[in-house]
């Protein structure tokens, strides 16, 4: 049985009806304001702050409640971390050695196939030579060797099969080769985006930063391909 109890839906109560009933209205009050003159702002001002205090209302009778839900919440996750956290360790530790192993595989196959091609390349010009030198020994000119010489290295590379290592077994595990990026300059990176247009979804604004800076310089804010928005924000006291 869990340690932690559930906590049970909560009905909506006499109260909380109650809050919802001034909610409403005060919303259809909300929706017939019109602030257009110095009263009616006096009159909205008024409005603003007894919204506030209907929203304190409604967090002073529901927050317990949040509270405990929250509470309750966080111990399960705290008695689930404590045995998943462990299993999903144990997971990656052997989920890292079977990926070394196929890793080490790979290596070794695409290490014999390069040392296959570059055989059959050394072998292709050897003799190509030995052709275009047959040639001139027979009496062609040295364009017509140059141009059996050509031919020879543009023909088809005939590559020798290579023993590949043993293929990882399948047995409800299986390894694929995942690709990343990382970024090692970054001022080359946003170089090659300016240049090349067309990958301008490599970059990412930093609305976080843009926003702060905007804070700090207010008016004098002026960077390139940006515009800076002036906001109204209207506190309310109680």
């Amino acid at each position: 049985m869990s340690a932690v109890a559930a906590i049970p839906a909560q009905q909506p109560d006499a109260t909380s009806l109650k809050l919802v009933e001034r909610t409403n209205s005060n919303v259809d009050q909300a929706r017939a304001i019109k602030v257009i003159s110095q009263e009616t702002r006096t009159g909205a001002v008024d409005f603003l702050k007894g919204v506030k205090a209907l929203r304190g209302e409604a967090e002073a009778h529901h927050r317990p409640v949040i509270d405990a839900a929250h509470k309750a919440h966080k111990e399960a996750v705290a008695a689930l971390k404590r045995i998943d956290d462990p299993l999903a360790e144990a997971e990656r530790i052997v989920k890292g050695q079977i990926g070394s192993y196929d890793m080490e595989l790979d290596r070794i196959r695409r290490d014999a196939e390069r040392k296959a091609q570059e055989e059959a390349r050394r072998k292709q010009e050897e003799e190509a030579l030995a052709a275009a030198e047959s040639a001139k020994a027979a009496g062609a000119t040295e364009a017509e060797a140059n141009a059996i010489l050509e031919e020879e290295m543009s023909a088809p590379l005939v590559v020798a099969a290579t023993p590949a290592p043993a293929p990882a077994e399948k047995q409800g595990v299986g390894t694929r080769f995942n690709y990343k990026v990382q970024v090692r300059d970054m001022a080359a990176l946003v170089k090659f985006v300016a240049d090349t247009p067309m990958f301008i979804n490599l970059l990412a604004v930093n609305e976080t930063a843009l926003n702060a800076l905007a804070r700090a310089q207010k008016e004098s804010f002026d960077v390139p391909g940006c515009r800076l928005v002036r906001e109204p924000v209207v506190s309310v006291r109680g």
